[in-house]
Parts: C-alpha cells; sequence; structure tokens
C-alpha cells in the first residue's frame, strides 16, 4: 500500500477514535445523534432568517463531520457494535445530512427576498433537499449554480447509500467493508 494510502487511513482511524464525533460516542452516542439533527434543523432555521452563510458554514462542518466518521467507522473498525443500532444512527445520519444540505436550498429559493413563510422556507429547503439527496433531484434547477450544488448532493447521496450503507450492510453477513 503505498504512503498516501496509509495517510488516509491514518487519517481515517484518527477521525473515528480521536475525532470531533468519536467524543459523544460510545456512551452519549444517542444524544450526539439526537442534538446533531436538532442543530441542523436550528441551522436550516436560521437561513430562513436570511443567516445563510452561518447556517451554511454550521451545516457543512456537521455534513462533513458525518460523512468522514461514518467512512471510517466502515473502513477502520471492522465491524458493527449493534448491528441494528449502527443502522438506525446511520439512517438517521443520512436524514441528517438532507436537513444540513437544506440551507443551501433556502438561498437558492429565497436567497432573493422572496416574501414567503419562515415554515415555507424550512419546508421547501428540506424537501428539495431529500429529493436531490435521494437522487431524484430537485423539481427544478434553474442556475448554473444550483444544477452543480444538486449534482454535488447527489453525489454524496450515492455514496453515503452505496459505500457506508452497504457497507455495514455486509457486516451483517459476516463480510468487512475493506
Amino acid at each position: 500500500m503505498s504512503e498516501c494510502w496509509l495517510a488516509v487511513h491514518r487519517f481515517l482511524f484518527c477521525w473515528v477514535h480521536r475525532g470531533p464525533s468519536s467524543y459523544f460516542c460510545c456512551p452519549y452516542e444517542e444524544v450526539y445523534v439526537a442534538l446533531r439533527l436538532a442543530v441542523l434543523v436550528g441551522l436550516a432555521w436560521l437561513a430562513t432568517w436570511g443567516c445563510y452563510k452561518t447556517a451554511i458554514i454550521g451545516a457543512a462542518v456537521l455534513a462533513i463531520d458525518m460523512l468522514l466518521f461514518n467512512t471510517a467507522v466502515v473502513f477502520e473498525t471492522g465491524g458493527l457494535g449493534d448491528p441494528l443500532r449502527s443502522i438506525v444512527f446511520t439512517m438517521i445520519a443520512y436524514a441528517s445530512l438532507a436537513v444540513a444540505f437544506a440551507p443551501a436550498w433556502i438561498v437558492f429559493r429565497f436567497g432573493s427576498g422572496a416574501g414567503a413563510r419562515t415554515w415555507d422556507q424550512l419546508a421547501t429547503g428540506i424537501y428539495q433537499s431529500v429529493r436531490t439527496l435521494t437522487t431524484s433531484g430537485p423539481e427544478t434547477a434553474f442556475s448554473a449554480g444550483e444544477k452543480l450544488f444538486a449534482s454535488f448532493e447527489m453525489l454524496v447521496g450515492i455514496y453515503f447509500l452505496s459505500i457506508v450503507l452497504a457497507g455495514y450492510l455486509s457486516w451483517l453477513n459476516g463480510g468487512r467493508a475493506s
């Protein structure tokens, strides 16, 4: 294995054992997963009030943490503690990813100052994000920015389902992801 790939493995190993998510995992993982989802909903709500940069940056940090942590678990831990618990938390992470992308959709749809109610903006942002993350695509993508963002979100959704969730499921049959 080349030095480059060894460095990637070391990084993922450190992320799962000493990264931000690992501080809350083990005894408090349920609290962390619920708190992370609540913070993401709060950030999406913040975007409806026009605090776009804060909401997008905060959501991006949490989304990157989710992707890195779940990738590290699949490729570096070697197995699941409790398979059902891990699958449930992984699906909550997938839903959390959809909420993490919602602030950007709120900006795309309502950033020009359209007078929609806060609840409508939040629901539309989450709906567009869920549609896109599941690769259905947004209802409409007008600008080049929206199209590129939708493409990126679809790739993240495919990655999460095909690599992360499939890796967990392979362990249920006695396999190993790496």
